[in-house]
């Protein structure tokens, strides 16, 4: 375990020195998703193939944003059982149903969250995890 450390702090070091030492540039692109709106901007990219850095970023935003929260799932549940969502809604009172599928790709999270926030501008100030959660209770409804 000493071993470990030891390594993990080796290889960590140079990596928060390089950090410490860069200046923050203003004009770099942002990984940061908090609202809807922030979400659906970042999917954009991976759904357009922007190769641009700003476009990568933002597709590698995206795309870990939406793992996440699949990965959050797929550990809370098995693999089409029932997830529930709950404190959604301007008041957090209310709450949306979806089953996940056995396997679901980036590209079709991304469209299905982009797809859905199209009818439903009043996401995009709320937070990213709720576009999402509402995206897939719209397309993988729980039949209760």
């Amino acid at each position: 375990m000493r071993k470990f450390l030891r390594l993990l702090a080796f290889c960590s070091a140079p990596l928060l020195m390089a950090a410490l030492e860069s200046p923050a540039d203003a004009s770099a692109p942002s990984s940061d998703i908090k609202t809807g709106a922030d979400l659906v901007a970042a999917c954009h990219a991976t759904l357009g193939g922007d190769s641009s850095e700003a476009g990568r970023v933002s597709a590698a935003a995206c795309n870990q944003f939406l793992a996440g929260m699949v990965v959050a799932v797929y550990n809370a549940t098995e693999a089409g059982q029932p997830t529930v969502l709950h404190r959604l809604g301007p008041d957090g009172s209310q709450s949306v149903c979806f089953r996940l599928p056995k396997f679901l790709k980036y590209q079709e999270f991304a469209a299905i969250a982009v797809d859905y926030a199209k009818s439903h501008p009043e996401l995009n100030q709320l937070p990213a995890v709720e576009l999402a959660g509402r995206s897939l209770a719209d397309k993988y409804p729980c039949k209760e």
